[in-house]
């Protein structure tokens, strides 16, 4: 499925450079992530400790970054698209005896295809509806750390796993001469999701929800502003 996709996207991208006109996208904003399947295993990880600890991080919203190139068609917007998104947890506790904790950092790149179609137009501002397809390649790595007296250990596990996705969003655009200020607010959903599996053992999974129907990991609102430019490339005499 991963080769696949990123062979559509690969085509994508040499048939959009050979477009006249195009457009370059900046989006970046914060993303709402529901994460249910890793918090479980947070709290698990804090019930099995043997002294007092806290959850000081719980897979807050975080700042994603979505660059895309565009490419104007006559009833519909074109393009490819990246998205970057991260998130984490941390188990804490420290005092005079000691320090502990365990930190979990997820992050994930999304290659995706973008569509896009105006909805209204005003004097000062347009309406459109845009839609991101795509797949979420994803990594965990969990590290443990513990100090009693001068003594040190740490652990160190990775995961990843692969899943798609699709985001549809609504979008306010102010346009100025070839640039363009956007709010965007959409959601996105993941399909085909499976579990995490660690890098150097395949009998080690971390478990998530994987019908399509269940909100799980990085389901969630993003809410975000974008800047763009319109390139023209007229073609040589």
């Amino acid at each position: 499925m991963k080769r696949y996709f990123l062979f559509i996207l690969l085509s994508c991208c040499v048939w959009g450079l050979k477009a006249q006109d195009f457009k370059l996208v900046l989006q970046t904003g914060y993303g709402f992530y529901d994460m249910s399947s890793f918090s479980k295993i947070t709290q698990k990880n804090l019930s099995r400790l043997a002294f007092n600890a806290k959850v000081v991080s719980d897979y807050p919203p975080c700042l994603y970054y979505q660059p895309m190139l565009v490419i104007p068609l006559e009833y519909v917007d074109f393009g490819i698209a990246y998205l970057n998104q991260t998130t984490g947890s941390r188990i804490s506790s420290k005092d005079y005896s000691g320090e502990y904790h365990l930190d979990t950092k997820l992050s994930c790149n999304s290659p995706a295809i973008f569509f896009g179609r105006r909805l209204a137009g005003f004097k000062l501002f347009r309406i459109d509806l845009s839609l991101l397809v795509g797949m979420n390649i994803s990594n965990v790595k969990v590290e443990e750390f513990l100090q009693v007296g001068t003594e040190q250990h740490t652990n160190d596990y990775k995961f990843s796993s692969s899943s798609g996705f699709f985001k549809p969003s609504i979008d306010l655009l102010v346009p100025w001469r070839r640039f363009s200020l956007g709010l965007n607010c959409g959601y996105l959903k993941e399909f085909v999701r499976k579990d995490y599996i660690q890098l150097d053992s395949n009998n080690n999974k971390l478990i998530t929800q994987e019908q399509m129907e269940n909100i799980d990991l990085w389901d969630g609102f993003r809410l975000g502003l974008s800047l763009s430019y319109a390139f023209s490339i007229k073609p040589q005499k």
